[in-house]
């Protein structure tokens, strides 16, 4: 199936964006990506961390795994359409953006000590100490349907030893 020039030309966008992209992951795994004090011998690239197995395994496998997308990204930019190449695009940024939140968890987590992991939870307590549960809770039962009426209850049924005769005669 050959796509018309029409759908070519629309999804050139999408393509172009996946070509600069890929290029981008690509070219940035041989720049530097951490820098260990001011001279050029403190800073390693993503090739370096990757080859000199400063990473864990899990790390070693993300720092792999990303000039291969970006190699992936230029070949849908080539031979791709439209629909391929929009959901490379959001495959690859959940990728990197879920990947790379997960190593600066990791980093920050393993550079903290535990008088400010003390005070990230006091923090966090005083956060949700401090909001208004109370006036959620009231809230919401203000909105709540009221619960049915109870019926008013029967009124006792009438004494029989009071009543007369309906004959007259009192004998």
């Amino acid at each position: 199936m050959t796509d018309s020039p029409r759908s070519k030309l629309e999804a050139l966008p999408h393509r172009i964006l996946c070509a600069v992209v890929g290029a981008a992951l690509i070219g940035s795994f041989f720049l530097p990506w951490l820098q260990l004090d001011d001279t050029a011998l403190g800073r390693l690239s993503g090739f370096e961390l990757t080859v000199n197995g400063f990473q864990s395994s899990s790390s070693h496998a993300l720092l792999l795994i990303l000039p291969l997308i970006g190699i992936g990204l230029v070949a849908v930019a080539w031979w791709g359409r439209r629909r391929a190449s929009m959901t490379a695009l959001i495959v690859t940024g959940l990728v990197v953006v879920l990947g790379g939140a997960w190593q600066t968890l990791i980093y920050v987590a393993a550079a903290i000590g535990p008088g400010l992991w003390i005070v990230a939870a006091t923090g966090l307590a005083a956060l949700l100490g401090g909001l208004p549960w109370q006036a959620i809770v009231d809230r919401r039962k203000a909105e709540a349907p009221a619960p049915p009426e109870r019926p008013a209850p029967a009124p006792p049924p009438p004494d029989q030893g009071s009543q007369t005769n309906s004959s007259g005669s009192g004998t």
